[in-house]
């Protein structure tokens, strides 16, 4: 599957029960919010490589999780955050980081639904 068919297939299915709460509330006007380590874990079975871990300021600092793969960084869900946003404090994710029995089960009913 390419990167692009995998991201529409996802982006058609985000949803709040999907979405991970603390990382704010998920609306469909913001439909990437509290997707990213749910995401990020889907990426990853498909195309291998790291997931990330950083901080985002958007205006205080979330925990943000996104792929890097063959050094190049793969960020699904940016566009939940506001245009002047910025990374920081970024390195390679631990797995107990993210990798909960809920971000597990929201992982897998995401990647059903959207048919991946």
């Amino acid at each position: 599957m390419r990167l692009h068919d995998l991201d529409t297939r996802l982006r058609s299915v985000y949803a709040a029960d999907t979405a991970q709460p603390h990382n704010g509330v998920w609306t469909p006007d913001n439909p990437a919010k509290g997707h990213c380590a749910v995401v990020a874990m889907i990426v990853q079975e498909y195309f291998g490589g790291e997931i990330m871990r950083c901080l985002v300021d958007d205006p205080e600092p979330i925990v943000h999780y996104y792929n890097k793969v063959g050094g190049r960084n793969i960020d699904l869900t940016w566009d939940q955050f506001s245009d002047n946003c910025v990374k920081y404090a970024i390195q390679e994710a631990e797995l107990y980081q993210y990798r909960f029995a809920e971000t597990i089960i929201k992982s897998a009913t995401l990647a059903e639904r959207a048919g991946v």
